[in-house]
């Protein structure tokens, strides 16, 4: 009976961090669009706050199912790299604004494969 019990609020949770990052998700496209409508250091930083929020639910998510389903460390693992990489992009993308590095076509790009990543982490 305890294990079902278990089992059913670890299957509850994840369905609520999983909402969690659908909706952060559909933030950050909102503000991607806005971004590609006009570029601006305010839906930047509103965009690197969204990404930052999915960060944590995501992780929230992985230690969950690593408790129910005792993954490897090489699981867990995958899910530090995917993070390091997204802040990695963030930064980049925010970096070659502010120094004008980057024109409108790379940055709509970093755009799409910061969502490309995200949309892996909610998989």
């Amino acid at each position: 009976m305890r294990g079902e019990f278990s089992r059913d609020l670890a299957e509850k949770e994840d369905q609520y961090y999983r909402s969690r990052m659908q909706e952060i998700l559909k933030r950050i496209d909102s503000v991607s669009d806005r971004l590609a409508r006009n570029l601006n250091l305010e839906d930047l930083i509103s965009y690197k706050k969204l990404v930052q929020s999915f960060l944590k639910e995501a992780t929230a998510r992985a230690y969950l199912v690593n408790q129910e389903r005792s993954f490897t460390r090489r699981g867990a693992r995958s899910i530090l790299v995917t993070v390091e990489k997204i802040n990695h992009e963030v930064e980049d993308l925010i970096n070659g604004f502010t120094t004008r590095r980057n024109d409108p076509v790379q940055i709509l790009a970093a755009l799409d494969k910061i969502r490309g990543l995200l949309v892996d982490l909610l998989a």
